[in-house]
């Protein structure tokens, strides 16, 4: 039995299908092969490629060449040209004789030597397609550059410049585009060290700008200093809108005196608390944060924590535990039974229980189902079968 063509068409596609379904490997080849026919593979002149040999050379003395490519498979040489300037590094009467070169819709391919007074010359290749040209030539110049450098040898291109318009086409912009292009070559151990010196040198000074320097008052200087010498036990801090860091009202001798009905209970504070143990005190950072107070006051003290923790550090203050609670009523079940959870060993140390805070649950209904994974004949969809046979057969 024959099978009309149409039918072998949509078998074999099928199976093509199939077979990228249950192998991702096969569709990633397919990709590459794919990516390696879109290319022209145009063939380079022997003419462009001797020419090229004689101008890389130390004793070469030529400035550029252009390129150009005739009848959709070869690059041609067009013509080539000496440096303007004596000393061959004098680029912008060069440049001007480029611009020349570029006539009007009719794109073309410029090899430009930055430099040829050197021994070791280095080359960038300008492609020039302006917008008015058609799509074809487009594409073609598109891909012909990895021709030219396959066939010259990409060591010795710095740089491809791209150019629509010969206004673009500037010194400043070539040496741009060839700085940029060398911060991704292969480093060696000199230039390696000198880059990790610079990054050390970048993040100290990230560091040091973590911590935004906020102002302080007279007040809360003395206060702070105060319960250094254990006069107070309780001090609470605020920030103004000014970055201003503050002494508040509630300040006391007695650390009893921080409960929920006498903290702030619609604005963050932190509360620098010192409780009597069995065998020491203790100092606690508390920073409460209810939930309805305003975005930018929750920014303004999570900015200023930093600033105020370096404080105490400088005024000889210790903190042992740092806290955050969300709900004024926590604070009472937080010291609740204090004296009580002192361990017993040789560290002395206090465990603070905080109440626990359970995960909210997942939007939607119930909990998330389990779905069985589809196979690969299910998930052929018209859709996927028109991309399929339309990547196939491009």
């Amino acid at each position: 039995m024959v099978l009309p063509e149409n039918t072998l068409l949509i078998l074999s596609t099928v199976v093509v299908i199939i077979i990228i379904q249950l192998s991702p490997s096969c569709f990633s080849l397919l990709k590459s092969c794919s990516k390696d026919m879109a290319r022209a593979n145009l063939i380079v002149s022997e003419e462009l490629a001797k020419l090229f040999l004689e101008a890389v050379k130390p004793e070469g003395n030529i400035k550029w060449l252009k390129a150009v490519i005739d009848d959709d498979v070869n690059i041609n040489l067009s013509e080539s040209g000496s440096p303007k300037d004596e000393d061959g590094n004098g680029n912008d009467n060069d440049i001007n004789t480029v611009k020349n070169l570029m006539n009007g819709l009719n794109p073309c391919f410029v090899i430009f030597c930055l430099d040829t007074s050197v021994p070791t010359k280095q080359w960038v290749l300008i492609s020039y397609v302006p917008d008015g040209c058609k799509v074809r030539s487009r594409m073609l110049y598109a891909s012909a550059g990895e021709d030219i450098k396959q066939r010259l040898g990409h060591s010795n291109f710095k740089a491809d410049v791209h150019v629509t318009d010969t206004a673009e086409l500037t010194p400043a912009q070539i040496y741009n585009h060839v700085r940029r292009e060398a911060k991704d070559l292969p480093l060696n151990e000199k230039e390696i060290l000198l880059k990790e010196e610079k990054k050390a040198a970048f993040q100290l000074k990230a560091n040091a700008m973590n911590v935004v320097p906020f102002k302080t008052d007279e007040k809360f200087m003395d206060a702070l200093s105060k319960f250094g010498s254990q006069e107070l036990n309780l001090l609470e801090i605020l920030v103004t809108g000014k970055e201003c860091i503050e002494a508040g009202s509630l300040v006391s001798s007695s650390s009893s005196d921080l409960s929920s009905s006498t903290i702030e209970k619609a604005e963050p504070r932190f509360y620098l608390v010192r409780r009597p143990t069995l065998s020491a005190n203790v100092t606690y950072f508390v920073y409460t944060c209810p939930e309805n107070s305003k975005v930018r006051s929750r920014m303004l003290f999570s900015t200023s924590k930093a600033a105020v923790t370096n404080y105490l550090a400088e005024n000889g203050i210790e903190v042992s535990k740092f806290v955050e609670v969300s709900d004024p009523a926590e604070i009472d079940s937080m010291f609740l039974g204090l004296e009580s959870s002192v361990k017993t060993s040789s560290s002395n140390d206090v465990e603070l229980k905080q109440p626990v805070i359970s995960k909210p649950s997942r939007p939607g209904r119930g909990k998330a189902r389990i779905i069985k994974k589809a196979s690969c004949l299910s998930r052929l969809t018209p859709v996927r079968v028109k991309i399929y046979m339309y990547m196939l057969y491009q």
